[in-house]
């Protein structure tokens, strides 16, 4: 019947019965009024069949088979056939055929296909596809018509059917399938049968319905669940295929590592040589020629040189495995940023480039960072600076504290600029440390911003083949800055200036500027200098004297300006308004003191003071007290440093400065460093309680050579707590996990009898939860493990001091590692751990030492032993491998002992464990070429003292001896 017009279809429709074409069929409430009785009471028997028990059959097929079986046997109506097909959720996804026959049961789902394509399947006269398009609203076939559809006529003859009823399933005005009763009596179905089927068709349909949407559910259900487990299983294999792949990653990275690692041992070994001769060739430059001289120079520089690119390419390769640790502690600012600052000023000086110092007037004394790895990135922006300036140039090297709304400010309005790394919330809104770098040399095109952050790599190949370099400088530093919390921002303009700014959240208390302020209430600063400029880093000329107006307003100061004494004469003779006391700040290189003699008659002795800056100390000779580099200085350091001295020419009032939480004790301490003698601690009572006894011994051992008697020991809380009810101690040392009672309980116990009683947690324990405990329970103060003598002679000294201390808890240190936490020790303090201390008496002078070196390598014994001649130890032994190391150790006495770590016959790190078997108080530095942090740490744990890479020199030595010994004066 394809191609068959509109009104063809109609005419043949109605040859068999189909008169009328409304899609929205309704059944009428009349209809059901108008039949007769006994259709009515049918109905309702059928109704009510299946809304009782219609409901509960399982599937349809069960409902089909019960409802024709209830028809026939109880209606006595003659169905042999009923048909169903509805479809489900949309006529593009699936429908369900249903086939109900007195001898089988049909259940069909039609894919989507068949609809996509039912016209040309079927013809468009086949029944269901009529009241589908809503051209009839029912079909009704006799046998005796002349005109069946052909695919319906196939079944309909074979099966020998008389009569065929079908109407379709209306929900929501949308067609949603059909119904078709079918019988093979001779008389087929009479008018009241068909009634009945129209009557019952909606009720029949929606009960239908309902276990077909169970159905789609079900089937919907377990496709989805099929579907689930196939993605979750190829996602586990994708996620198992990951984990391969990291591993793998991990492995190549590892041995990239080692690669590098062994490419370092196998270069330091040579510049051992080569920096190590060549230093001590210079210490003699002055019997050499200068061509000569220039000569070993240019070697020593070289050699630096090289190690220095080493350290990079090691440093690179460690951030890029992953296995780079940062040590993030409380430290001392100032001395970490001056040394950065004074080794690039001094460097620049031979290209006449000077390096201009801006430090902000309330920057205090500590701050929460890992202040080596600090000290590189400066010092990396730094030299760039000084690499890429013009000759005669000028650097601007500014260090900044900002307020959290200041800070946001700034970054909004520098959007343009490139930031590396992530910007840090600040959610705690914290204030913002910044570290300015600013040169005025060729500068960076934009396009190159993000270049020059990339390993290996440069501006421009211009900028390679002039200044050279291995082009990992700013990418480590990029690293490192987001390894440390912070982010770094670059802005530049060709021909004009680079400027490189490094920003970290400050964690630590500001300067106490009304207490200090307060301090100069009643003095007058007097400023005598011909230039009072920008502050210039380094210079031996003319340090600028100079306290800046921010400076002066910032903490209330009475500040008189001078050119030159004859200035400050002529304003004395005028009557110049001068407050109670007075400070006279002078270049060194400019005092005459005939002149500061004749001011101070003026003024008055006893409400004066000379204080000079600059490279030459002269007030040995004059009196006056020298504050060094005011330029290196922060602002608050020559403020603290002149208020004590001030205080000399007071009324023996001593008031004392309040130190903020983030002061650094050792300001104060310092100021009366000469007044802490042995006998200071003598006075000490100790307690200390840890359930190891390598601790005890190694704690003991410390205090005792700080020359504290009073030492009592304990092996678990409770005992401590005993202990502290019958004596008061005025330093409680606890370990936090112990047998019996732990730390924290015992912590408690004591607090809750002596709540000023002074508890220092020693622990291993690095993380903020374990510090809060602490805290919580009322200690003062947490030091981690591995500690050494600097960190417990702090804390006594606290204890000393403590009525011009706060003894607010410091934030415990914190070991941050990307791949591990691990105990280690590091260089990072230059101070050696302590793990195996000289008893408490006096130190011997070098003279008197006697030192065993283990090395295979004739040329590191030589260099080692000319430099060790230098520091005054002549009685050094010489070994070549671990076991005549062993040996030397069990027949001598050393006070130390130098170990390589790979020596043939026995490695250093085995012949170390035997001899501090033997004697666990032995001093074992380690030198080695090794510098992997893995290396070191094993040194750790195996109980070596002190650790130091090759290529040595005689500073590295002279410092890691400075604990044992004493050298002699020349």
């Amino acid at each position: 019947m394809a191609g068959v017009g509109e009104g063809a279809i109609v005419d043949r429709l109605r040859r068999y019965g189909i008169t009328k074409m409304d899609k929205k069929r309704t059944v009428p409430l009349e209809r059901l009024r108008n039949a007769p009785l006994h259709v009515r009471t049918q109905v309702e028997d059928v109704h009510r069949w299946l809304f009782v028990e219609g409901g509960h059959y399982e599937d349809i097929e069960s409902l089909m088979t019960n409802y024709c079986h209830f028809v026939r046997d109880n209606l006595q109506i003659p169905l042999d056939r009923l048909y169903f097909g509805g479809v489900g959720l949309h006529p593009k996804l699936t429908s369900y055929l249903w086939k109900w026959e007195l001898d089988s049961f049909e259940h069909r789902e039609m894919p989507q296909e068949i609809f996509e394509r039912r016209n040309e399947l079927f013809s468009p006269d086949e029944p269901f596809c009529v009241l589908e398009q809503g051209r009839a609203e029912f079909i009704r076939i006799r046998s005796s018509d002349n005109y069946i559809p052909p695919d319906t006529e196939k079944w309909f003859r074979a099966g020998n059917y008389a009569d065929y009823f079908a109407l379709p399933d209306i929900h929501r005005g949308e067609f949603e399938g059909g119904l078709a009763w079918s019988t093979k009596h001779p008389k087929g179905f009479d008018d009241e049968y068909v009634q009945f089927f129209e009557l019952t068709q909606p009720a029949l349909s929606t009960v239908i319905r309902l276990h077909m949407n169970a159905l789609v559910i079900k089937t919907l259900t377990e496709r989805m669940e099929r579907e689930i487990e196939e993605r979750t299983s190829q996602l586990a294999t994708a996620n198992r295929e990951l984990e391969k792949a990291s591993e793998e990653i991990s492995r190549n990275a590892a041995k990239q590592l080692e690669h590098f690692a062994c490419m370092s041992h196998e270069i330091r070994t040579p510049l051992n040589c080569i920096v190590g001769f060549s230093s001590l060739m210079l210490e003699k430059s002055d019997q050499m020629t200068a061509e000569n001289e220039e000569s070993i120079r240019m070697i020593h520089e070289n050699g630096n040189l090289l190690k220095c690119v080493v350290d990079d390419v090691l440093d690179y390769a460690k951030l890029e495995s992953g296995c780079f640790m940062v040590n993030v502690q409380p430290c001392e600012l100032h001395p970490t940023i001056s040394s950065v600052v004074t080794s690039i000023a001094q460097k620049a000086k031979k290209r006449n480039v000077t390096v201009r110092t801006d430090y902000s007037a309330e920057l205090s004394g500590i701050m929460e960072t890992d202040n080596r790895r600090l000290q590189q990135v400066l010092f990396n922006l730094l030299g760039n600076a000084e690499k890429f300036s013009k000759d005669g140039g000028v650097i601007d090297f500014s260090v900044s504290l900002v307020g959290y709304d200041e800070w946001r400010y700034e970054i909004e309005r520098n959007e343009q600029m490139l930031c590396y790394g992530e910007k840090f919330d600040n959610k705690e809104k914290l204030r913002v440390i910044s570290f300015s770098v600013k040169d005025y040399g060729k500068g960076i095109d934009k396009k190159d911003f993000e270049t020059v952050f990339e390993p290996f790599s440069q501006a421009s190949k211009e900028t390679q083949s002039i200044y050279g370099g291995t082009g990992l400088g700013l990418s480590i530093t990029s690293k490192l800055v987001k390894k440390l919390g912070g982010f770094i921002s670059l802005d530049s303009e060709p021909g004009k200036f680079t400027e490189f700014c490094v920003y970290f959240p400050f964690r630590g208390g500001a300067v106490d500027v009304a207490g200090l302020s307060k301090e100069f209430t009643d003095t007058t600063v007097v400023l005598v200098a011909k230039h009072l400029g920008i502050p210039i880093s380094g210079s031996n000329e003319n340090d600028s004297v100079s306290i800046s107006f921010e400076v002066a307003r910032t903490y209330g100061l009475d500040m008189l300006r001078c050119l030159d004494w004859d200035d400050l004469d002529a304003k004395l003779s005028e009557s110049v308004s001068l407050r109670s006391y007075v400070a006279i700040i002078a270049d060194s290189s400019d005092v005459d003191y005939s002149k500061y003699t004749k001011a101070e008659s003026k003024i008055g002795s006893s409400r004066c003071a000379l204080f000079t800056c600059g490279n030459t100390n002269h007030t040995e000779m004059y009196g006056g007290f020298h504050l060094g580099f005011m330029s290196a200085s922060f602002p608050v350091t020559v403020l603290q440093r002149i208020w004590s001295q001030m205080l000399l020419k007071k009324d023996n009032t001593k008031p004392r400065l309040k130190l903020q939480d983030s002061e650094s004790p050792s300001s104060v301490v310092e100021k009366k460093e000469r007044l802490l003698t042995r006998k200071d601690f003598q006075r000490l009572q100790i307690l200390y309680a840890d359930d190891n006894g390598i601790n005890c011994k190694l704690l003991h051992k410390m205090i005792s050579n700080l020359g504290v008697t009073n030492i009592d020991l304990v092996n678990d809380g409770t005992k401590a707590v005993e202990y502290a009810e019958c004596t008061s101690y005025d330093v409680i040392f606890l370990d936090m996990e112990m047998r019996v009672m732990g730390g924290i309980e015992a912590c408690q116990r004591i607090t809750e009898f002596d709540p000023a009683a002074n508890i220092v947690f020693v622990t291993a324990h690095v993380s903020e939860k374990y510090f809060k405990l602490a805290k919580d329970a009322g200690a003062k103060d947490y030091i981690t493990k591995p500690f050494d003598l600097k960190m417990i002679r702090n804390v006594l000294k606290k204890s000393i001091y403590r009525d011009c201390m706060d003894t607010s808890m410091p934030l415990a240190t914190k070991q941050i590692e990307t791949s591990r936490k691990a105990t280690s020790f590091s260089r990072a303090q230059s101070m050696p751990l302590g793990l195996a201390l000289l008893s408490s008496e006096l130190k011997p002078l070098a003279s008197d030492l006697k030192v065993l070196y283990a090395d295979d390598n004739m040329i590191n014994q030589k260099v080692l032993r000319k430099v060790l001649q230098r520091l005054g130890v002549e009685n050094v032994d010489l070994v070549d491998n671990g076991q005549k190391a062993v040996e030397k150790a069990n027949e001598n006495r050393y006070d130390i002992i130098f170990m390589d770590l790979q020596m043939p016959v026995m490695d250093g790190l085995e012949a170390s464990k035997h001899i501090l078997e033997e004697d666990p108080a032995a001093v074992i530095i380690v030198v080695t070429a090794h510098a992997l942090h893995n290396f070191i740490e094993t040194a750790a744990f195996t109980g070596c003292s002190d650790f130091i890479s090759k290529p040595v020199n005689l500073k590295k030595i002279q410092s890691v001896l400075e604990p044992y010994t004493i050298f002699d004066a020349s």
